[in-house]
């Protein structure tokens, strides 16, 4: 991903640290794959040149969303610490100088000593703080699915708010061409006042769903467009005009709950946690000997001869010997151990909430699109035909429309619903289901 690899750019211990986790994490769980060109600017320019797709959409708002590429800055200050971490201890120098009253020249005497402790540790901490920038890159990438997820819901949102808007548009055209008909007939007195009052009734309710409709859309396309990093007002961007079919199938329960309890970002965050507070339980016994300082020393007495030496300054454990830290962090390794086996538990229902949804939400768009619709059809077609012959009046003719339009819009709500829940489940799983289908 290109942006996360113009952050590695920045400093210094491996150029790359922490953001290729999340590069190759967000690569594997996001379909639509972000280029080394993707830069803001190039992404914008090439995406936005034919209408967004779903896919499209996600790699605009990879790239394009200021809110998403500020979290990414957290794993350059996780890296930063690592960077702390595996810096050398500083020497320490101490100096003085002394003078008589009664005799010339100075007694200068010079330390300079380095704590080996801390040299020791060094290689202990860089493990812990290793594996909490580790830690970070998953809830990073954790992150960066969620609003995948969220974008592809408002794109879907923003895609079936169109399509409705763009029905109702057609429905107000054919109830005004019929409401001045009616006005017509009514004039040359071959319909009753009541048949014409039904027919205005009908034009005014179509217009406002349209009024609704339009709301709707705008409101969704605000939505999308904070996501993509856009102006909703800007007219140069568009989505596709239909929602994608139903696909074939999807895949079973038990194989979605399988890929996400190896793939969950926020289950291997949990789980490399763990590993970073057993690290600190051995850090922590490392502070039995708080300090210990080795060095060199050397003193001129006024005017004879520099004596040289080592020295060594050692903090005695008496009282403190690290007892607090070793039980705090062995505390967090226990804690750790809870969160790990809870989230388990919440991942498997997670994905098995989501499998529901999106399997409740397939079952009712395809009985609107193979049973209801057909069905309304062909009621408004007999009623027509009924009509026609005066064998029914005006009312059961214009409520069976209704009853078509109702169900058409329907069967939009519940396609929407469906690729909803199947981007929810994507986020459960941490993986695009069409490779497991």
């Amino acid at each position: 991903m290109a942006t996360i690899a113009a952050f590695a750019a920045c400093s210094g211990v491996s150029r790359d640290a922490g953001y290729q986790t999340v590069q190759q994490s967000v690569d594997r769980a996001i379909a639509p794959k972000i280029s080394s060109a993707d830069t803001a600017t190039a992404a914008k320019t090439a995406i936005l040149r034919d209408p967004l797709t779903a896919d499209a959409a996600v790699r605009l708002a990879m790239a394009n969303n200021p809110e998403l590429l500020a979290s990414f800055e957290e794993v350059g200050l996780a890296r930063g610490d690592l960077v702390a971490a595996g810096v050398l201890p500083n020497p320490n120098f101490k100096g003085s100088v002394r003078w008589r009253d009664s005799s010339p020249g100075s007694n200068p005497e010079l330390e300079l000593t380095w704590d080996v402790m801390e040299l020791l540790r060094r290689s202990k901490r860089r493990n812990v703080v290793h594996a909490e920038m580790n830690r970070v890159a998953y809830q990073v990438s954790d992150r960066a699915l969620a609003f995948a997820a969220d974008v592809r819901t408002s794109f879907y949102d923003y895609q079936a708010a169109e399509h409705v808007r763009r029905m109702r548009v057609e429905v107000l055209r054919a109830a005004q061409a019929s409401a001045d008909l009616s006005s017509r007939q009514r004039s040359s007195g071959n319909i009753s006042e009541l048949e014409k009052a039904l027919e205005q009734s009908v034009y005014q309710d179509a217009r406002l769903d349209l009024l609704r409709s339009e709301a709707d859309a705008i409101a969704a396309r605000t939505s999308l467009a904070g996501r993509l990093g856009l102006a909703a007002a800007d007219t140069t961007w568009s989505v596709e005009t239909e929602l994608p079919e139903l696909p074939a199938a999807d895949p079973s329960a038990d194989t979605l709950q399988a890929t996400a309890l190896q793939g969950r970002f926020d289950l291997m965050a949990a789980k490399t946690e763990l590993d970073a507070s057993r690290r600190d339980v051995s850090y922590q016994k490392s502070f039995r000997i708080p300090s210990l300082e080795i060095g060199v020393d050397a003193e001129r007495e006024f005017e004879e001869e520099w004596a040289y030496g080592p020295v060594v300054h050692m903090a005695i454990p008496l009282f403190d010997r690290g007892q607090g830290g070793v039980d705090r962090a062995q505390a967090r390794v226990r804690q750790a151990e809870h969160g790990v086996a809870s989230l388990e538990t919440r991942v498997r229902n997670d994905v098995r909430g989501s499998w529901e949804r999106l399997s409740a939400a397939r079952a009712i768009a395809e009985m609107y699109r193979d049973d209801v619709i057909p069905t309304k059809e062909k009621v408004v077609e007999e009623s027509q035909r009924h009509y026609n012959y005066m064998l029914v009046g005006p009312m059961a003719l214009l409520q069976a429309k209704r009853d078509e339009i109702e169900a058409y819009q329907k069967y939009i709500e519940a396609v929407r619903d469906y690729w909803t829940a199947r981007a929810e489940l994507e986020r459960a799983v941490a993986r695009p289901i069409e490779e497991l289908e």
